[in-house]
């Protein structure tokens, strides 16, 4: 784990857009910092709002772990849409298993996450069973708190498909992320962060050793 700025992060960020079909190419070195800031936004409203909504943002470059990769909370959004659809748990995994074990255009329909494209990724990781696959961008995942599970802001699809390669038994292939973990401390906060250490502490005694944050 390294400390990073989080221009790094936003340059990131908007290159893996600019990649997109249909979005302009973006150079970030023509942007100074609130320039590059405010196009992000632009892009990606409800996804990157965190960014400013939650600053001051402490970031840093990690890479992940198999058991810390399925345990990231998908992106949040509407009840029973989306990503919140795909994943009856909110987790990584739990959108992993869910694609493992339907028909990927099927699920497409009915979530509006593109499966499909979950599954190619997946297969393009595992080198499509020849064992020459390709490493997936870095994701971009962010915690409110340091006890509270990182959500995936960018790569959702990456994320899920590094997690349906595991479960088909491929070799985990470590994957990069750039976490922040807000620095903000309201009363409220520091409530909840007491009453958390307070279950950890039950959970141990009666012998359900559950992993908080990570």
């Amino acid at each position: 784990m390294r400390r990073v700025s989080q221009r790094t992060i936003v340059d990131h960020w908007l290159a893996s857009e600019s990649r997109k079909p249909g979005v302009a190419s973006i150079d970030p070195a023509s942007l100074d910092d609130d320039g590059a800031l405010d196009r992000l936004l632009r892009l990606k409203p409800g996804a990157a709002s965190f960014l400013w909504r939650e600053a001051p943002i402490d970031w840093y470059r990690v890479r992940l772990t198999g058991g810390q990769l399925r345990r990231l909370r998908v992106i949040g959004g509407p009840p029973r849409s989306l990503w919140g659809a795909l994943s009856p748990d909110g987790t990584v995994d739990g959108a992993a298993r869910r694609v493992e074990s339907a028909d990927p255009r099927r699920l497409a329909k009915r979530t509006g996450v593109d499966v499909p494209r979950i599954v190619r990724l997946a297969d393009e990781a595992s080198g499509g069973g020849d064992g020459g696959g390709s490493e997936l961008p870095d994701l971009v995942c962010f915690a409110r708190r340091p006890w509270v599970r990182p959500f995936v802001a960018d790569g959702n699809h990456r994320a899920v498909a590094a997690a349906l390669a595991l479960r088909r038994g491929d070799p985990y292939r470590p994957l990069g992320a750039y976490l922040g973990v807000g620095r903000n401390r309201p009363r409220g906060a520091v409530a909840e962060a007491v009453r958390s250490l307070l279950w950890a502490v039950r959970t141990r005694v009666a012998g359900r050793d559950e992993p908080n944050g990570f």
